[in-house]
């Protein structure tokens, strides 16, 4: 089956989870709820990985996009369970500023400007990994008229690249929850806040390795440690099951 290519005119929306912090009286302290509901909605030519856009490459006048490529605090808005306690403002702004939705099948074969391109799953429906504390995918659509037909060991590749992506994105995460569990107990509103700043850390460790980047002379990219990792790891397995190793 033929797939669209990913360019600057598409979008994504969708549903994800995160933890919301609902309040009952009295005020304090915050009840957590874990994997709420959050509602997203981002356009490929807003706030992204910039970068990894092909600009000489188009398809019907757009841009295509480039392994690697995400899109950036992705708006979200939850589906309250309960009410909002006061802090949940700032836990919101907290997932929005470290939201992402990031494309994960490319055709190998086919490059822009020494990047493999990102191309939809069948025809112009896509799924996107997502930034929630969960695995969630998020539905994308590009409408350009240009396709291409991602081999087996592309589909192959693109599982594996949610997999490792999902790995790196909430190991560390996960391990916080078990640091500073925030269910219950004398501990819960300090465990809260440990969590909440251990986590912002994490980001903002993962956002350096992620986004410092710098063109080479070649016009390659030198950066994005973890993310050319797993590309390099899914390409060789996509070689490897198209039979081309």
């Amino acid at each position: 089956m033929s797939s669209n290519f990913y360019d600057t005119s598409g979008s994504c929306t969708g549903i994800d989870a995160h933890m919301y912090l609902g309040v009952a009286p009295p005020l304090p302290p915050p009840i957590p709820c874990e994997m709420v509901p959050h509602i997203i909605f981002w356009k490929h030519s807003w706030k992204s990985r910039d970068w990894r856009i092909a600009t000489k490459v188009t398809t019907c006048g757009n841009p295509v996009l480039q392994s690697n490529w995400a899109m950036l605090c992705v708006l979200h808005a939850p589906i309250p369970v309960m009410l909002p306690h006061p802090i949940e403002i700032a836990q919101l702004e907290g997932i929005i500023v470290a939201g992402s939705a990031t494309p994960q099948l490319t055709a190998h074969k086919v490059t822009g400007q020494g990047g493999a391109l990102c191309v939809e799953i069948s025809g112009t429906f896509g799924l996107n990994l997502d930034c929630g504390d969960y695995i969630a995918l998020s539905k994308d659509f590009n409408t350009n008229t240009v396709v291409t037909q991602p081999t087996r060991g592309d589909y192959v590749a693109a599982v594996l690249s949610a997999a490792l992506s999902f790995a790196y994105a909430y190991g560390a995460n996960w391990a916080i929850g078990k640091k500073f569990p925030g269910k219950k107990g004398p501990d819960l509103e300090k465990n809260i806040v440990l969590a909440a700043l251990s986590s912002v850390a994490v980001a903002i460790v993962q956002t350096v390795a992620d986004n410092v980047n710098s063109q080479q002379p070649d016009g390659s990219w030198k950066g994005d440690v973890p993310a050319i990792a797993i590309s390099k790891t899914t390409a060789w397995v996509q070689q490897l099951v198209d039979g081309e190793k």
